[in-house]
């Protein structure tokens, strides 16, 4: 991990051990490669769909938006987001769940 990040989030008191996996930006989330697909053909079905305002993809990674978490369901509010990765999975199963509603109807 990163030393600066590292000690960002000690000072910030969010450093746990859940937080090792963000060695470096490619690191990828639990089915971070659904949810481009869901998110790219979500976008061309509907370009102006509110789902489409919790995150983004850029050089081929989704990224969540720090407001996502406010926004998310409440058992999901106290999970916190850093550089867009979910700590928890269930951020990203949320949602998945709520791309593939939208791109089936």
């Amino acid at each position: 991990m990163n030393k600066r990040l590292r000690e960002k989030l000690e000072k910030e008191g969010r450093f746990t051990e859940r937080v090792h996996f963000l060695k470096n930006s490619a690191t990828k989330f639990c089915g971070e490669r659904r949810i481009i697909e869901l998110y790219i053909a979500l976008k061309e079905m509907n370009p102006g769909h509110e789902l489409l305002n919790y995150g983004d993809v850029r050089d081929g990674q989704f990224r969540f938006y720090h407001d996502y978490a406010d926004r998310a369901p409440d058992h999901l509010k106290n999970k916190p987001l850093i550089s867009g990765v979910p700590l928890s999975t269930q951020h990203a199963l949320h949602y998945i769940e709520q791309l593939t509603g939208a791109v089936l109807r």
